[in-house]
């Protein structure tokens, strides 16, 4: 028979992982949050585990985790949440996992200064993979061949520095070439030096979250994502941007022709929004359905009067204007 075992921890005292859990050959999810200290023995087997979550724990040194994933040889899903408040620093992370589908990393820090540490990547048959934090170095050891869903958010407090973020950001992104589905939000100073160069053949939707430093990156995937089919914009910045969107000098070439959808939230009718509509919609051929969500403060029927006025290469494209709800 399965078991599924979840051990949470909510008082202050740190406690070490029953070694119990270590020798349940008949464990299919694991999951530990709160102030556990991870120290796995020298030897053990979970064959059976499936599904590992690791959340908030202290780990007792740089080889806990991998020891850890070594004991979990059919493990297909792993999430790691940290957020570095407190507690052992640990500065080198890996995972190798042969039959690992999803993986999910959680960096959080709430530190001005960026973190710095090494998380190592061995998962050759990787399905979906979502990082959201702090971005130090990340390594994978195999290509991402199967890589269907990518979920990449780089989110740091306070004030970096450019060139701390920029390779490392860049390194990231052209390994996820291959999936079919990305997700890409970074808020960081880095986003000013990224141009992607890496083909994305197998891109169908991107979902990209806009802040005031990342519309050339949109327009730089867009180059290279021939077969984009959805494209949702959600726009993270009010009123004027620093770097805005520009229409590629020579014209058509650079967006899918299977283009199909665009969603556009937080529209404002700024300058440089208003002439990346006029951009799709001229260049669009199959377009069907184009989204613009606008505040509450905005008269809907004002901005689709405006933007009906622009010509559509597709003729089945229909335009709508939607009053935006914060709490979808």
């Amino acid at each position: 028979m399965s078991q599924h075992l979840d051990l949470y921890i909510v008082c202050g005292q740190l406690f070490e992982f029953p070694h119990t859990a270590f020798h349940c050959k008949t464990l299919v999810a694991l999951e530990f949050s709160g102030r556990f200290e991870l120290d796995p023995p020298p030897s053990f087997q979970l064959p059976s585990i499936k599904i590992l979550g690791l959340y908030e724990i202290y780990y007792k040194s740089d080889n806990s985790l991998s020891s850890l994933c070594s004991g979990c040889p059919n493990l297909e899903d792993l999430a790691v949440v940290n957020d570095f408040v407190i507690g052992p620093v640990i500065v080198n992370f890996k995972i190798s996992l042969p039959f690992l589908k999803r993986l999910r990393i959680d960096f959080l820090s709430f530190q001005p200064e960026p973190l710095d540490y090494r998380l190592e990547i061995y998962a050759p048959v990787l399905e979906c993979f979502q990082f959201f934090g702090s971005l130090s170095n990340i390594v994978f050891l195999e290509k991402l061949a199967h890589l269907n869903e990518a979920h990449f958010n780089v989110y740091v407090v306070g004030h970096v520095f450019e060139w701390y973020y920029s390779d490392k950001v860049f390194t990231v992104v052209r390994v996820l070439n291959r999936t079919k589905f990305l997700e890409l939000f970074l808020v960081t100073k880095s986003a000013s030096a990224l141009v992607i160069y890496s083909m994305f053949q197998n891109l169908v939707r991107l979902n990209f979250k806009v802040t005031q430093s990342n519309w050339h990156v949109l327009q730089s995937l867009l180059v290279v994502a021939p077969n984009l089919e959805v494209l949702v914009l959600d726009k993270h910045y009010y009123h004027k941007s620093q770097l805005c969107w520009m229409e590629p000098p020579d014209g058509s070439g650079y967006l899918s022709s299977r283009l199909t959808t665009i969603n556009f939230k937080g529209y404002e009718e700024l300058e440089h929004e208003v002439e990346f509509i006029n951009y799709i919609l001229k260049e669009a051929i199959v377009l069907n359905t184009i989204t613009i969500k606008v505040s509450a403060q905005r008269s809907k029927e004002s901005v689709l009067k405006k933007l009906s006025m622009f010509p559509r290469h597709s003729t089945t494209c229909l335009l709508t204007v939607e009053i935006d709800n914060p709490m979808e």
